[in-house]
């Protein structure tokens, strides 16, 4: 199947079913790279299908090289703009590989466009809890409750994270 589709796209190449349908053998076989470069052909046709360009990143995120997603959801960044769903997975993607100080630049970059939004600080907090930077968690929930005073989640997590440090 995957020799006839790679016959019909170079047969067809403005096809995008034959694209598809390449990435999703490749992806079935667990060739994540394979499928990842079907993405990225295709998106050289169809450069105006956002959401092909979340397909490649997926399929990037489970090939041996996770971080080279966040390349292709930057490309897509600059074509439709900062959002919060593109955010939040380079914030995961930075995280799942260790990578503190960018996982957290994401995030803050969410809470500086959106400073009301009590739900940013809690991811802030909660990264940098997950990494054992309980000064940096402490920060984040503090700055939420200048936010929101009021904030009882707030509140119960910033005494959580003074229990973790036996405060």
């Amino acid at each position: 199947a995957e020799r006839y589709a790679v016959s019909a796209i170079k047969n067809y190449p403005y096809n995008e079913w034959y694209y598809l349908y390449l990435a999703e053998i490749r992806a079935s076989k667990g060739d994540f790279a394979g499928a990842a470069k079907s993405y990225e052909s295709l998106l050289n046709y169809f450069p105006k299908q956002y959401d092909y360009y979340y397909d490649w990143a997926y399929m990037l995120m489970q090939s041996p090289t996770p971080l080279s997603a966040i390349s292709v959801l930057d490309k897509l960044e600059k074509l439709i703009g900062p959002q919060e769903d593109i955010i939040l997975e380079k914030h995961d993607i930075y995280a799942k590989a260790g990578k503190l100080e960018e996982a957290a630049a994401e995030v803050k970059k969410l809470i500086k466009n959106n400073p009301k939004e009590s739900g940013y600080y809690g991811i802030l907090g909660s990264l940098y809890e997950s990494f054992g930077k309980f000064d940096k968690a402490k920060e984040a929930y503090e700055e939420l409750l200048k936010e929101n005073p009021e904030n009882a989640d707030a509140k119960f997590i910033l005494a959580g994270v003074y229990k973790k440090e036996g405060n």
